[in-house]
């Protein structure tokens, strides 16, 4: 498992690398995997945490890519491979080599109790609460 690095003392993302060569074609979106999951220390370090999927700048800007979604938010009580939903709008296949840094992982604390809450627990994985 690799984990995210921050690149500098001021960034405020750790990147995260790609544990695959993918080949993203026009039009297309691909989850690639990062092999990376938060612990539990780190779901509940510091208690109302959200962890926030933000695509790396220079991937947006030299390839053309997008996150499918925007952002990736990440609850702290999802316990799976974090993975980046890419989608390629260009007209030219996209390569992310395995090893590449794609994304970044930012660390937020949240405020909890101003909407209500139910009582489900998760069940389901990537981009479910199956709700």
């Amino acid at each position: 498992m690799t984990t995210p690095t921050h690149k500098t003392r001021h960034s405020a993302g750790a990147d995260l690398t790609s544990t695959e060569t993918v080949i993203i074609e026009p039009q297309q979106t691909r989850l690639v995997g990062t092999g990376f999951a938060l612990t539990y220390q780190q779901r509940h370090c510091m208690g109302g945490m959200v962890f926030i999927l933000a695509i790396r700048s220079s991937i947006a800007l030299k390839r053309g890519l997008m996150l499918h979604n925007s952002i990736g938010v990440i609850d702290a009580d999802y316990e799976d491979e974090i993975k980046a939903m890419f989608y390629n709008p260009t007209n030219e296949p996209v390569t992310i080599k395995k090893g590449e840094r794609i994304a970044q992982l930012i660390p937020m604390q949240y405020v909890v109790g101003c909407f209500p809450c139910s009582d489900d627990e998760r069940t389901g994985g990537f981009g479910s609460t199956n709700t």
